[in-house]
């Protein structure tokens, strides 16, 4: 989703196309890196606290750091 919503975004200030990102398709590596350094650091938290973290509180933890 947010491949797209730049790519968009990125075509119409440029009034052409724009392809945001070094490979084919709607891929980008950094929106993977990020939802995997967020769920290692829940599971960090976890591991040394006694707090637990559900499925869906991990989905708003991304959600919220691909909103910033």
């Amino acid at each position: 989703m947010g491949w797209i919503y730049e790519s968009i975004y990125c075509t119409i200030r440029a009034k052409k196309w724009e392809n945001r990102g070094f490979l084919y398709g709607p891929l980008c590596p950094i929106y993977g890196a990020g939802g995997v350094a967020i769920t290692a650091i829940a599971d960090l938290i976890s591991a040394h606290t006694d707090a637990t973290f559900t499925w869906w509180q991990i989905f708003l933890w991304h959600f919220w750091e691909a909103l910033s």
